[in-house]
């Protein structure tokens, strides 16, 4: 630290507070069971070669709990360490200009020392960065969804590969045997068969993702283009109807018609084929909502609207519980459209059935697919409500509806902020777009 004098009781510090003494704080938090590490840290201690640069991505809180933390540490020099006020920070400016510091303006702690040049220049490249994030995370949902009818199929050959085998095992001069398994080696070929055709349909959503994820030049509208093609292609080409569970049912029947030892084995089969069906179901529903050209829609409205200032606000205090609060909402929007009796509600519904499919396994990755959707649903409903609107008689009816759509926009643009600040964290935790939010020191003497 490098004190500058302000007056006889008041010294600011002339550098942020680096990584390494950020550290000793985090330390000291995690023993009484705090996390004050930034969010796009991949692990609790600092990256490797950074012990000396600024800590970046603090939260107004943490920072205001580091200068309580530091007062306590140092009490008996007689001293008081707070954030500077913004008058302090602008009179006093740091070396490093590519970094703010938070200070306290009243009662609210705001951001300053970042020049709007810098500010833009960062703005542009989250909104460089966004259309592109909003179609591979597109393709990456059909990716996840397809994945996961994947390891279906990886459980459901085991389960009847070590069917056949037990099968295989006993006597062969019973017609019930011989019949089970002629059945369960045509149950075996179709869910190889509908393995093989999934991994094609696989491959191809991955090197469509491969390419935009190193595609130089980035042309959007081809990337639209070819995003709504495979998923128009994996819509058609996903057969949901199967006689695989059929033939489930009636191996397992054979078998305890024989009074067989195989029935654990067919019963398990046969759940793993009910699982499997509903994932690719819903993999085939994804397939069509993006194949409407949702990605389109959101792009444009993800590049209007997400303001850099939002996204990082959000970032600085990312919470995962979100999603139940968005679900009470989409909840009651369905509940509304219900009375009106439209038949596009079975769409709508089919989206967010899609979206709660991400929150099983919910990460930073899945919330993203999941935000997406919602903020389709709100795109899709204040659509219907505009529509319902323009077309109304009632002048009273009409100003509802119209105050619907306009919420309901409200709402989609908010969403859209909070996919914003997820992809701004990718972008910290990879280094593309840096952290700015930093620590400065007021010193202040207490007079015994």
């Amino acid at each position: 630290m490098q004190w500058r004098v302000i007056n006889d009781n008041l010294e600011i510090d002339t550098f942020f507070i680096t990584c390494a003494e950020y550290q000793l704080f985090i330390n000291e938090q995690q023993k009484v069971g705090e996390n004050r590490q930034p969010f796009h840290w991949k692990t609790n201690r600092f990256p490797p070669g950074s012990a000396k640069l600024p800590i970046t991505g603090i939260r107004a809180s943490d920072a205001e709990a580091f200068c309580e933390w530091l007062t306590q540490q140092h009490s008996v020099l007689g001293f008081k360490y707070r954030l500077p006020t913004l008058d302090e920070a602008s009179s006093y400016p740091a070396s490093e200009m590519q970094i703010g510091c938070w200070v306290s303006v009243g009662k609210n702690k705001v951001l300053a020392g970042i020049g709007n040049s810098q500010w833009q220049m960062w703005q542009r490249s989250l909104a460089d960065v966004l259309d592109r994030s909003c179609l591979l995370d597109f393709v990456s949902s059909l990716i996840f969804a397809l994945d996961r009818v994947s390891a279906f199929d990886i459980d459901l050959t085991l389960v009847l590969d070590r069917a056949h085998f037990l099968s295989l095992q006993q006597a062969r001069n019973h017609a019930l045997v011989r019949a089970r398994d002629h059945a369960l080696a045509r149950v075996r070929n179709i869910s190889r068969n509908l393995a093989l055709q999934l991994a094609k349909e696989l491959s191809m959503a991955l090197k469509l993702a491969q390419k935009f994820q190193h595609e130089l030049i980035f042309d959007s509208d081809i990337a639209l283009n070819q995003t709504r093609n495979l998923a128009l292609n994996l819509e058609q080409n996903l057969v949901c109807e199967s006689d695989l569970v059929i033939d489930l049912d009636l191996v397992r029947d054979l078998d305890r018609t024989h009074e067989g030892n195989l029935v654990n084995n067919f019963d398990q089969a046969h759940d793993l084929a009910l699982s499997r069906d509903k994932a690719l179901r819903c993999a085939r529903d994804l397939s069509h909502i993006i194949g409407r050209d949702l990605a389109r829609h959101l792009i444009c409205d993800l590049v209007r609207v997400c303001d850099l200032d939002h996204a990082m606000r959000h970032t600085l205090y990312l919470n995962l519980d979100l999603v139940q609060e968005l679900d009470r909402d989409l909840d009651y929007a369905l509940d509304l459209l219900r009375t009106l009796n439209i038949s596009f509600i079975r769409d709508l519904e089919q989206v967010v059935k899609c979206a709660r499919y991400f929150t099983h396994d919910l990460n930073y990755t899945s919330i993203r697919y999941y935000l997406l959707l919602v903020a389709g649903c709100w795109y899709w409903l204040s659509q219907i409500y505009y529509k319902i609107q323009n077309n109304s008689q009632s002048k009273k009816v009409s100003n509802k509806y119209y105050e619907l759509s306009q919420d309901y926009v409200s709402k989609k643009d908010k969403i859209l902020n909070l996919y914003a600040s997820f992809v701004l964290l990718e972008q910290r935790q990879s280094g593309t777009i840096p952290a700015w939010e930093g620590i400065r020191l007021v010193r202040e003497r207490i007079n015994g």
